[in-house]
């Protein structure tokens, strides 16, 4: 089924490019990954040639879903992204106008605009809680506390990456509730102006394109779309094609921007660096979309409350949720929160430690002096680690003898004796859990 509006083109060639992106990422270049990735680049082609959008976004689900159910998958991109091919499956199933039986052609035209307007519906949900989840998780004391808090931390690397003076010490409080109020107002803008929100978008992504995300943005991005109206790109795209000059000041910017970078820096990451040339050179045309009166209320009007939209709503506040209950953390946009769900350093503001089901962290104890295999920035002895970090740590010591010691859960101990062999663990596999974590607290942010 072709798309049937400007809105479904444009997202799903901006959707390829997120998924590009998303596949540039350290994290998918191992071998590993490799099929999952050619399906999910033969889907993204297919979408880009409009051929068989049934198969394509079919391809895309099974090439994400496999490293999230197999290959420890811990990019919570991914479950977005994932997400979104799901929507974009369900849209073009099979409809009654596509039976075969002759029918109402002004029905089949009123039941194509009613599916396309759900399945946006589904998307625009799914992307307004990825900012709205993040939000939440950053509502914990460690956030706030300026002296470990991701948003001074952030600050001073990318004052680091621009060789300026935006880091100063009497700053560094202000910086989180600046990062937190940014998020809320991209949710509230795309929401009701979805133009400021465009520009709000760019204007965040660009710092953390440079110094922690280079693919969040373009991930994020198709979402972007579906706020807009068919109306909206057209005059969008008339409006890039009278003032393509302004593509010189986005240019100028990016230009100061890796001048900045390269002050202090020789190291060239072309996907990163490409990624945010791009975002510098679309800034200028999101900064005047705001005072284009025809570009302004978006594609709001359109059904809130649709199956799709729910279903994602649940999901997704469902997969949030998994931090505090203990089941999983990388895959729900808490990283860079500075969020601590562990005993003794749980730190959300509005959330009571008596939610956490379990403690999926262990505690381990050698009782005779071993060297660990696996690298890790803190010491075995003074880290909380999960099921798949011990594993690692004790995969060569195991091969040449036992490797006496205690695991502690909680502070209680749990197992004492040869950890080779040690069979049942709490649940904890890989890619789900935080990493180099200390068991004191506050600690400085973790990526």
């Amino acid at each position: 089924m072709e798309p049937a509006s400007l809105r479904e083109r444009v997202y799903q060639r901006v959707l390829c490019v997120g998924l590009l992106a998303h596949l540039l990422l350290p994290d998918a270049l191992q071998f590993e990954w490799l099929i999952p990735n050619i399906l999910v680049l033969s889907g993204g082609l297919l979408l880009v040639i409009r051929r068989a959008p049934r198969i394509a976004y079919s391809l895309i689900a099974l090439g994400l879903a496999g490293p999230l159910l197999f290959l420890n998958d811990a990019l919570s991109q991914s479950v977005y992204l994932l997400i979104c091919a799901l929507l974009g499956l369900w849209r073009h199933l099979p409809s009654d106008s596509d039976s075969g039986f002759d029918s109402d052609s002004d029905s089949d035209s009123e039941e194509e605009q009613l599916r396309e307007a759900s399945w946006a519906g589904g998307v625009r949900i799914a992307t307004l809680l990825v900012y709205s989840i993040a939000g939440f998780h950053k509502l914990n004391a460690g956030f706030f506390d300026s002296s470990v808090s991701c948003a001074a931390e952030g600050m001073e690397l990318l004052a680091q990456n621009w060789s300026l003076p935006l880091a100063p010490a009497w700053a560094r409080p202000f910086w989180a509730y600046l990062f937190l109020a940014t998020e809320v107002a991209l949710v509230v803008c795309f929401r009701l102006r979805p133009a400021i929100g465009l520009a709000l978008a760019l204007i965040m992504h660009i710092p953390l394109t440079v110094i922690f995300a280079p693919a969040f943005a373009w991930v994020m991005a198709s979402g972007w779309v579906v706020f807009f109206r068919d109306e909206d790109l057209r005059e969008m795209i008339a409006m890039v094609r009278r003032r393509w000059r302004l593509v010189a000041l986005g240019g100028i910017g990016a230009g100061l921007s890796a001048a900045l970078y390269f002050q202090d820096h020789w190291v060239v990451y072309p996907a990163w660096q490409l990624a945010e040339v791009a975002l510098w050179l679309a800034l200028p045309f999101a900064l005047m979309l705001p005072f284009q009166v025809s570009i302004g209320a978006g594609a709001n009007h359109e059904p809130r409350s649709t199956a799709p939209a729910r279903a994602v709503f649940v999901v997704m506040v469902l997969n949030a949720a998994t931090p505090y209950l203990g089941f999983q953390f990388h895959h729900t946009a808490a990283m860079l929160s500075n969020l601590r769900v562990d005993p003794g350093c749980w730190n959300h503001l509005l959330l009571p430690e008596a939610l956490r089901v379990h403690n999926p962290y262990l505690e381990l104890e050698l009782l005779e002096p071993i060297e660990l295999g696996a690298e890790m920035d803190i010491r075995p002895e003074e880290a909380l680690l999960h099921q798949g970090q011990l594993e690692d740590l004790l995969a060569a010591p195991c091969e040449a003898g036992a490797v006496p010691g205690r695991l502690r859960s909680s502070g209680a101990v749990i197992y004492e004796g040869d950890l080779c062999e040690v069979t049942a663990l709490p649940f904890g596999p890989r890619g789900f859990f935080q990493t180099n974590l200390h068991r004191v607290c506050p600690q400085r942010c973790l990526h």
